[in-house]
């Protein structure tokens, strides 16, 4: 579904946030990336989707290399969710927000309807297709913004940090939630225990870098490696002997 080989990107004040990353991604693989602040994370993901420019190296998804001319392609191909939910919900309702994008591509709004309402139910949050954005709870954000882009159907599910800012109960709902999901999956977060319970390949990165590129459990459980890197063992584990 994605080959990235030796990509790099340096941001325009010089700093070099990507440097000569390589890997390929399956259908229906779900997988972590991990890595400490400013490791890259947020940029790999802005890279695959198209947000920000390759410097160098290529990017194919589904067979197609990333160009311009390919992008807007690639893009319903893709679904991408923000660090942030609010950077992607500015509409007056629930609804407006899911319906965005579709009636964007110009789709009648009988199907409108049907995707929105089933993109809601999936994600277990059609009672709050009335509502304001603005006047929901984080945990309530975040499904909706999943349910954004599971309406345009795509093949493939990019979520930046998906659990951030939750309580306990909706962070476990959207565990649920992504286990669930049949797409093929790449999530970056500093949730280990996430990471442990829904990724079972973890990528790594250092300084822009790949450091490790394997199983989930492996890495997960190596607590020098993890210390090495800025990381710390799953809460889950910590304590065991």
């Amino acid at each position: 579904m994605i080959h990235v080989s030796n990509i790099c990107y340096t941001y325009p004040d010089g700093h070099k946030a990507i440097h000569d990353v390589s890997f390929s991604v399956q259908q229906g693989e779900c997988i972590g990336i991990i890595g400490a602040n400013g490791a890259g994370k947020s940029t790999l993901l802005k890279l695959l989707v198209g947000l920000y420019i390759l410097k160098k190296g290529e990017i194919i998804i589904d067979n197609m290399p990333m160009s311009k001319q390919t992008l807007r392609h690639i893009r319903r191909i893709i679904g991408f969710t923000f660090q942030q939910a609010d950077d992607q919900l500015f509409m007056p309702t629930v609804y407006d927000d899911v319906a965005f994008a579709l009636r964007n591509d110009g789709m009648n709004e009988d199907e409108v309807k049907k995707r929105v309402t089933n993109s809601l139910k999936i994600v277990g949050a059609i009672h709050l297709v009335d509502r304001p954005p603005y006047r929901l709870s984080e945990g309530e954000k975040r499904l909706v913004t999943l349910a954004t882009v599971l309406a345009m159907e795509p093949k493939i599910l990019l979520m930046d940090e998906p659990t951030a800012a939750l309580d306990p109960q909706a962070r476990r709902t959207l565990i649920h939630l992504i286990q669930g999901l049949p797409h093929t999956k790449i999530v970056t977060t500093h949730d280990l225990d996430f990471v442990l319970e829904c990724c079972e390949r973890t990528i790594v990165l250092a300084n822009g870098t790949i450091v490790y590129d394997g199983p989930t459990e492996a890495v997960l459980t190596n607590e020098p490696f993890l210390r090495e890197h800025h990381l710390e063992l799953p809460l889950m584990l910590q304590g065991r002997k």
